[in-house]
């Protein structure tokens, strides 16, 4: 349980936290005429930063479905049906 509030917590600040990448106080930073491989330095923190949000976010989601597969107790082929749906007659 202690696990899942983390991940609880984390969910809250990996938006937040990445928010703040793109205030513009911190893209000034990278605002200036330098390049990197013929690529601006500015374009490659605002993909960079965006690519490692939508890749910290696939983790926490994917931890998230690891434990609530966990905290379900029923086999997989038998989640969501009702008795009819399943072949079972009604009594």
């Amino acid at each position: 349980m202690a696990s899942q509030n983390r991940y609880q917590e984390l969910a809250i600040v990996l938006p937040l936290g990445g928010t703040i990448l793109f205030i513009p106080p911190y893209l000034s930073i990278f605002s200036r005429a330098e390049f990197v491989f013929g690529i601006p330095v500015m374009h490659l923190y605002v993909f960079g930063a965006w690519l490692a949000g939508i890749l910290l976010t696939a983790l926490l989601s994917r931890r998230f479905i690891r434990i609530a597969a966990a905290a379900d107790p029923g086999p997989p082929e038998s989640r969501g049906k009702t008795a009819i749906d399943a072949g079972n007659p009604p009594d």
